[in-house]
C-alpha cells in the first residue's frame, strides 16, 4: 500500500475540503438528517457578514454540484468535542432553515430549471423533483438520458447524454444549458450531414452482425404493434410512412458487398403501405389472419434489394381502431431508434390529416455521419491506448483458451439456434423494484446496471467455481463524449458491444456486499468510454495487426443488456400511435446464437424483469431456472443491504481529479 499521508499532503485544498464535506454529508445521513438536502454550518469572521448565495457560488468553484449546499446555518462557534473535532451530533436542527418545501425538494427558480424538471418528471415518472436531486439516484439511467436530451431539443435547450453525466442534477445542469444558449452564436451546431450518396462504412454492431455469417440473415428483426386511437385512412398513413421514411435515411438501406466487404447505401424508394381488410373477417378468426399476415412480412425483408421495413395497416373498420405492424431489419434500428420512428409516425399523420405539409425535425447527425465519424476515430493515436484494456491482458478474461469452457452444460455437441430457444423471467416486485431505482443508486453511488452486474457475477461465479466471470455487455451505443455530434434521436443501429470480466467473489452477497458493490463499480468504470473503443478497434481500426488483436480477444459466453424503463403507451396520451405491448424480435429459426446464455433486464410497468435466454439443446430447463432465481436471491441482497443503517461509501471513480486507490480513499476518509 502507498503511503497515503505522503499523498494526502500533495492534494489541493479544494480536494481535501470536496473529501471533507462528503464525509460531513455521510455522518449526518447516519445521524438521520435529511438526505435530501446538503446544509453547511458557518462561522463568520467577526466583521464579515455574507450572504447565502455568495456563499454557494464560491464553494461552487471547488465543489463538484452534488456537494453545493441547499442551504447556510450560520453560527457563533462550532460545537467542539474535547478533542478538537466538530461535535457533529450537537449541531443545531438545520430542517427549517434549508430552502426547500417540507418534503426537502428545492423548487427551480428559472425557467430552464423549471423546463428542466417538467422533462424529467415526464420521463422519470417522478411527481415532485427538486434540483439538487440526483438523476441516477431518483431512477435515471442512460437510456433514459437518452430521451432527456431528446425532449430538451424539442423545447430548445442544447444538451448532451455526456453533459447529463457530467451534471447529474437540474440545478448544475440547467447553467450549463444557460452558459450553451448564451454563446450559441460563437458556437454553433454541427450541420447535419445529408451526403447518403454512393456508400459509406458499417459501423462496429453491424461488423459484428455480419461476423456472424447467419443461414438467414435477412430474418433478424425487430417489430412493434401499433394501435390507433381511431379508424386510419390508408392515403394519409401512406403518406406519413413516405415522410418518415424521407425523413430517416436509413429504413431505405440497402447492404451490399464492395471489395469483398460489406458497405452501405441509401436507396431513393419509398416503403409501400400493405393494407389488410378484416371488416368481413369473423372477430374469431382475426388474431389468426394478422398473425399469420406478420409472420410472412417478417420474413420478407431484403438486406441487399429491399425493404428492410415493412409496414402491415389491419383495418377493422371505420368505427374500430386500427392496427400497424411495423417490421425492420435490426441492422437499420434499434430500441431508441423505435421512440423516433413512432412520434414522428403520430405527427406525420396528424399533419397529413389537416391537409398540411408535412414537416418533421430532423435528428442533429444523420447515421452516415456517425459512422464516418467512427472511422475517423478508429484512426486516432489515443485509440491504441484504450484497446490496451483488452488487448494483452490475460489475467482479465480468465477463461483460457476457449472462453465457452467456462459454463457447464448439459448437453454438449449443440449449438444455440433459434429453434431450440427458450426463456426463464423472474420479476421482482414493485417495492423491491423502487428500492433498487430510486434507494439503491444513492448509497454507493451505483448505476443500476452496475448493481444488476454485481449479482450477475456472483451468481455466475459461484455456478462455475470461479470468482472472475467473462461477460459481454450491450449498451446503448450512443457515445459523444468530446464531440459535436447529437445521435440522441437517429434512427439506426447504434449499439456498442464489449467483453468484461467481473471479479466477485461467490460468497460476497452475504459476506462482503458493500465491497463487492464498491468493486463491481470500480471495475466497470474502467472500461474506456463505456466500451465504444472494443468495436472500433476490431472492425475499423486502419492496421491489420490491431485488428487481428482485437479478434483474438475470447469471446465471453454470456451476454447482458440492461434496457432500463420500457415506455408506457399510455405515456403517448396525445398521439395517434401507441404501442401494443413492447418490442418484439423475429429471427429465422435457422439462424444461430452466438452466445450461451442472454440475459436482458428491463422494468416494465414498474417490475424489474429479468428474462434468461437459452437453448434446450444446451442447457436444461431446471438449470436455467435455477440461476434465474439466485441472480434474484442475490440482487435482494443487495437491495437490502443499501437499506441498511451503515451502508455506504465512496471509491476513487467519485473523485476523478484526485489519484487515490479504494485503500488510500479509505484511510483519508477516516482520518478527516
Amino acid at each position: 500500500m502507498s503511503d497515503y499521508r505522503d499523498r494526502i499532503a500533495r492534494l489541493s485544498q479544494a480536494s481535501r475540503q470536496r473529501l471533507s464535506d462528503a464525509l460531513a454529508d455521510h455522518l449526518r445521513e447516519k445521524s438521520g438528517a435529511s438526505s435530501t438536502a446538503l446544509v453547511a454550518y458557518v462561522v463568520a469572521a467577526p466583521d464579515q457578514h455574507p450572504q447565502s448565495s455568495e456563499l454557494r457560488e464560491h464553494v461552487r468553484r471547488s465543489l463538484p454540484e452534488y456537494m453545493i449546499p441547499s442551504s447556510f446555518v450560520f453560527l457563533k462557534a462550532m460545537p467542539r468535542l474535547p478533542n478538537g473535532k466538530v461535535a457533529v451530533d450537537e449541531l443545531p436542527d438545520a430542517s427549517a432553515t434549508v430552502a426547500a418545501d417540507e418534503s426537502g425538494l428545492v423548487a427551480p427558480q428559472t425557467e430552464v430549471e423549471k423546463t428542466l424538471v417538467d422533462i424529467w418528471s415526464s420521463v422519470l415518472g417522478v411527481g415532485e423533483i427538486g434540483v439538487h436531486d440526483n438523476f441516477f439516484e431518483i431512477g435515471g439511467d442512460s437510456i433514459l438520458s437518452i430521451r432527456i436530451v431528446a425532449l430538451a431539443r424539442e423545447a430548445g435547450l442544447s444538451i448532451t447524454p455526456d453533459l447529463l453525466f457530467d451534471h447529474q442534477t437540474v440545478a448544475s445542469l440547467a447553467r450549463v444549458v444557460e452558459d450553451a444558449s448564451q454563446s450559441a452564436e460563437a458556437s454553433p451546431s454541427a450541420p447535419v450531414d445529408e451526403d447518403t450518396g454512393g456508400v459509406f462504412p458499417l459501423t462496429p454492431i453491424q461488423h459484428w452482425f455480419f461476423e456472424q455469417q447467419l443461414a438467414a440473415p435477412n430474418h433478424w428483426n425487430q417489430s412493434l404493434m401499433l394501435r390507433s386511437r381511431s379508424a386510419v385512412r390508408f392515403d394519409r398513413m401512406q403518406k406519413a410512412v413516405d415522410a418518415v421514411a424521407q425523413a430517416h435515411a436509413m429504413l431505405r438501406a440497402r447492404f451490399v458487398t464492395v471489395d469483398d466487404r460489406f458497405t452501405c447505401r441509401i436507396a431513393d424508394e419509398r416503403i409501400s403501405v400493405e393494407q389488410v381488410d378484416l371488416t368481413s373477417t369473423p372477430d374469431a378468426d382475426r388474431d389468426a389472419v394478422i398473425s399469420a399476415r406478420v409472420s410472412t412480412a417478417e420474413a420478407s425483408l431484403d438486406i441487399e434489394h429491399g425493404p428492410v421495413v415493412r409496414v402491415t395497416m389491419f383495418d377493422n373498420g371505420p368505427d374500430e381502431v386500427t392496427q400497424v405492424h411495423i417490421a425492420a431489419h435490426h441492422l437499420v434500428v434499434d430500441v431508441l431508434s423505435w421512440q423516433k420512428i413512432v412520434a414522428d409516425l403520430s405527427s406525420a399523420y396528424a399533419q397529413a390529416g389537416r391537409d398540411e405539409p408535412i414537416v418533421l425535425t430532423a435528428p442533429s447527425a444523420a447515421f452516415v455521419a456517425w459512422s464516418r465519424h467512427l472511422v475517423s476515430r478508429a484512426a486516432a493515436p489515443e485509440l491504441r491506448n484504450q484497446l490496451a484494456y483488452w488487448i494483452g491482458d490475460s489475467e482479465r478474461d480468465g477463461s483460457g483458451d476457449d472462453g465457452d469452457a467456462l459454463l457447464p452444460v448439459d448437453h454438449t455437441g449443440q449449438r444455440f439456434t433459434e429453434a431450440t430457444a427458450a426463456f426463464v423471467e423472474v420479476v421482482l416486485p414493485d417495492d423491491t423494484t423502487t428500492a433498487l431505482l430510486t434507494k439503491v443508486p444513492g448509497v454507493y453511488g451505483t448505476q443500476i446496471d452496475e448493481v444488476l452486474l454485481a449479482a450477475l457475477a456472483t451468481t455466475i461465479g459461484r455456478w462455475v467455481g470461479n470468482d472472475r466471470v467473462l461477460v459481454g455487455l450491450e449498451r446503448h451505443g450512443r457515445e459523444t463524449t468530446g464531440y459535436d455530434l447529437d445521435v440522441s434521436e437517429t434512427v439506426g443501429w447504434f449499439t456498442s458491444y464489449f467483453p468484461v470480466t467481473i471479479k466477485a467473489h461467490p460468497n460476497a452477497t452475504a459476506s462482503d456486499p458493500g465491497g463487492l458493490l464498491k468493486s463491481v463499480k470500480e471495475q466497470l468504470r474502467a472500461v474506456p468510454e463505456k466500451g465504444l473503443p472494443f468495436g472500433i478497434g476490431r472492425y475499423l481500426a486502419p492496421d491489420d495487426a490491431t485488428r487481428s488483436a482485437m479478434q483474438s480477444v475470447p469471446d465471453p459466453p454470456i451476454i447482458f443488456n440492461y434496457a432500463g424503463r420500457l415506455a408506457s403507451p399510455d405515456s403517448e396520451g396525445g398521439d395517434a400511435f401507441v404501442p401494443v405491448g413492447g418490442f418484439l424480435t423475429s429471427r429465422s429459426p435457422l439462424n444461430h446464437r452466438r452466445h450461451q446464455l442472454e440475459i436482458n433486464a428491463f422494468v416494465d410497468e414498474g417490475r424489474l424483469v429479468v428474462r434468461w435466454q437459452y437453448s434446450t439443446a444446451m442447457f436444461a430447463d431446471s438449470t436455467v431456472e435455477q440461476l434465474a432465481h439466485a441472480m434474484r436471491a442475490d440482487l435482494e441482497a443487495l437491495i437490502e443491504h443499501c437499506q441498511t443503517d451503515g451502508a455506504g461509501g465512496y471509491t476513487p471513480s467519485d473523485f476523478p481529479d484526485i489519484d487515490l486507490c479504494q485503500d488510500d480513499l479509505d484511510q483519508l476518509l477516516g482520518s478527516l
